[in-house]
């Protein structure tokens, strides 16, 4: 993916700009979940484009902002993270360290 539709983009400005609902969509369990509280905002967007979307910004965001390992990332070194949304969603939650 090079580059995000307008309706993601829009999406991630409201998850970035706006803590309440950075912080509600963070506790979302699945990928699934994420996309159903999302669905309002993305009425053009299936379920594999949110997905592919969250992947593109994380990378973006994670490659600007992570120099180092985070204390998420070593805490899931020994039994990994079965599911990408889960590491995404411990991004989130941090990202207020980096805005």
């Amino acid at each position: 993916m090079s580059e995000l539709r307008k309706e993601l983009r829009c999406f991630f400005e409201k998850l970035f700009t706006e803590p309440e609902f950075r912080q509600i969509f963070a506790s979302t369990k699945s990928a699934r979940e994420g996309y159903e509280l999302a669905k309002p905002y993305l009425s053009e967007t299936t379920f594999e484009e949110f997905k592919d979307g969250i992947s593109y910004v994380h990378g973006k965001l994670y490659d600007k902002h992570y120099k180092e390992m985070s204390e998420f990332d070593l805490e899931n070194i020994s039994g990994g993270v079965k599911d990408e949304f889960v590491s995404i969603v411990g991004f989130l939650n941090n990202l207020n360290d980096y805005m």
